[in-house]
This record gives C-alpha cells, sequence and structure tokens, in this order.
C-alpha cells in the first residue's frame, strides 16, 4: 500500500517512476532504490561549483500558508460556503516550485502588504450608523415613494 492522500499532501515532490506498462507498480523499497540510484548518478555528474541556494524550513513554509489563507480570506478569494480545494492546490504549487528563502520573504511580504490593505479598506467601510449609510436608505425611501 502506498501512501494516504494527507501524507501525499505533505510532501514537497511527487516523483513519477516510468515502470513496465504491462505492471506499473513498484513496492515503496524497490521505488527508493531508484531514486537513491537517480540522485546518486547524478552527483557522479561534473557540475560546476555552486553556492547552494538557501531553502525555507518546513516550519516557515506552514507558517507562510497560513498566512496566504488568512490573507485569501480576508480578501474573500476564500469564503466558508464555496472553499473547495483551493489551499491544497496552492500548497502544491508552492511545493513544486520550492520557492529560496528570498523568494519566500518576498512572498511574505506581498502579504503583508495585503493585509495590510485590507485593514485600511475594512476602517473606512461604513457602519451602519453612518450618515453615507443613512442617506442611502433615505435616497432608495424616496425612489420607492415616487414611483
Amino acid at each position: 500500500m502506498g501512501l494516504h492522500n494527507h501524507e501525499l499532501e505533505q510532501c514537497n515532490y511527487h516523483v513519477y517512476i516510468p515502470a513496465n506498462p504491462d505492471y506499473p507498480v513498484l513496492n515503496v523499497s524497490a521505488a527508493i532504490q531508484l531514486v537513491c540510484y537517480e540522485i546518486w548518478q547524478a552527483s557522479q555528474q561534473d557540475k560546476k561549483e555552486e553556492a547552494p541556494a538557501e531553502y525555507p524550513l518546513h516550519k516557515e513554509m506552514q507558517l507562510f500558508y497560513e498566512h496566504l489563507e488568512s490573507a485569501l480570506r480576508k480578501t474573500r478569494f476564500i469564503i466558508p460556503q464555496h472553499e473547495g480545494k483551493v489551499m491544497k492546490k496552492l500548497i502544491r504549487y508552492f511545493n513544486r516550485s520550492r520557492p529560496e528563502q528570498i523568494e519566500l520573504n518576498m512572498l511574505r511580504g506581498i502579504l503583508r502588504s495585503v493585509d495590510e490593505t485590507a485593514a485600511r479598506a475594512e476602517q473606512t467601510l461604513p457602519t451602519d450608523n453612518t450618515p453615507a449609510e443613512s442617506s442611502h436608505q433615505q435616497n432608495n425611501q424616496d425612489n420607492g415613494a415616487k414611483s
């Protein structure tokens, strides 16, 4: 038996191993052996020495996902009545793209900007007792009386 869906959702990468089309099933140990062999093969090739990129820790990605969901709810991109699978698909997308630490910091900055904009917009919305709302209601009543 393979991994459950909730376990697969925790993975940063999903690997496809082309197998015999007549019997395309590998047990976990055989799959791990193949992946390890391919990683070893890739490490044996001559490559230019590059400074390794800094990647965020799992916990940092989890905090990003929580911040993303919060911002999407504030902007009403995600609404409770129709949540669908938005967050699951976005998590899969960001796991596949594997943002570096600097990129994740930029994304968090964007979300912070969205939060600030949403907070300012919330402060400027008229409440039930504001004159703007009352005049709007009065105009609607006047229009109804004329018809």
